[in-house]
């Protein structure tokens, strides 16, 4: 049994010699990059979402506008349609 002491000792002595290793500026630099990077993927995919749903209420809207403008065009006919036949009537009822 002393060889298993042994050798949990041994564990606990190099795990708090690793705890008390001081951490490197080069360990904070690549943190900081790393959540950075996160952060701006994030932000990234944000703005690509929101431009995709943008593409479609714009899509939407040419096409809703084109509908409106056909109907607008029909309207129109009609209306001078309309005006030909008032005018037919005003002077038929002159004469």
């Amino acid at each position: 049994m002393p060889s298993v002491h042994r050798y949990k000792q041994q564990t606990m002595n190099s795990n708090s010699i690793k705890s008390k290793k001081k951490l490197t500026p080069f360990y904070w630099f690549f943190t900081a990059f790393t959540f950075l990077l996160i952060w701006n993927a994030y932000d990234i995919a944000t703005i690509i979402i929101q431009q995709n749903k943008t593409k479609e209420e714009v899509k939407n809207l040419k096409e809703e506008n084109e509908i409106l403008n056909e109907e607008i065009f029909q309207l129109q006919k009609e209306v001078k349609r309309n005006r030909r036949i008032i005018a037919d009537k005003v002077l038929k009822l002159n004469i």
